[in-house]
Parts: structure tokens; C-alpha cells; sequence
């Protein structure tokens, strides 16, 4: 679990965090995916939900496979819970994408009080992005 602070936050160590994991090699195509949870803040003097201002958790996702090239990263919120007392304001990205991972970077800012929050992401090889461009009509 990534620990917070003010600014910006790193967890020590790299570990496997995907629940799911896929890699389609028919046809060289690599796609991974999995879910993790970034923090539970709900316990007192949790940093999310009692901090104000900017605030910001970065949990680094390690691939349980190297990839051939840095891939196209897509995060999305799986969950979040939130003070229905305050606006819920977020920004939630990937960033640092290399071969082997990349950090999950996740900030608010204001009163904005955030209990706990999950994501669900996938990896695309740069073949599986240049195939889903072309299904898409984006080649």
C-alpha cells in the first residue's frame, strides 16, 4: 500500500500488485491489466481524508512480464469513497511508463476528504495500440 504526504510520494518497493493479469501472444500482441487498491484513509489522521490542500499518493505498478517497449497506459477509477460534505475534486494518471511499469499518480486538492480509493488499468504493447487504433479508424 502507498503511504502519503504532503507533495509528492513514493512507495519503497516494486511488487507484483495486479489481481488480473493477461498477455495475448497470438500474433505478438501484449495487453496486461489489473486492479489495485492506492489507500485507505479512514482511520484517523489518514492523510486523504483529514489533509487539506495538495495532497497526492503515487503507487508503483511492476508488470509480472517485461514488455518489448514501453506500452500505451489506460487508469481508471474502480472505486472511490468521499465526504459527501465536500466537492470531490482529482486528477488520476499514469506516469514514469517504462517497460517494466509505471507509478499510478493520484492527487487532490482543497477540502476535498477521500477515504479510500481503487483503480483497474491496462497495459497495451505498441502492437495492441496500433491494432485497437486501426479497429478504431485511427491508423
Amino acid at each position: 500500500m502507498a503511504r502519503a504526504t504532503k507533495g509528492s510520494e513514493r512507495s519503497g518497493r516494486r511488487k507484483p500488485v495486479s489481481k488480473t493479469s493477461l498477455l495475448n501472444s497470438a500474433g505478438g500482441l501484449g495487453v496486461l491489466g489489473g486492479t489495485c487498491e492506492l489507500f485507505r484513509h479512514v482511520d484517523p489522521d489518514g492523510y486523504m481524508w483529514d489533509g487539506d490542500g495538495d495532497r497526492k499518493v503515487i503507487k508503483p505498478i511492476k508488470f509480472e512480464q517485461r514488455l518489448e517497449t514501453n506500452p500505451l497506459v489506460f487508469v481508471s477509477l474502480q472505486s472511490i469513497d468521499a465526504s459527501q460534505g465536500h466537492n470531490l475534486r482529482f486528477d488520476l494518471r499514469a506516469e514514469n511508463v517504462t517497460t517494466r511499469g509505471f507509478d499510478v499518480v493520484f492527487s487532490t486538492w482543497f477540502d476535498t476528504k477521500i477515504a479510500s480509493c481503487s483503480v483497474s488499468w491496462f497495459a497495451f504493447s505498441q502492437t495492441a495500440a496500433s491494432a485497437l487504433n486501426q479497429l478504431l479508424g485511427k491508423a
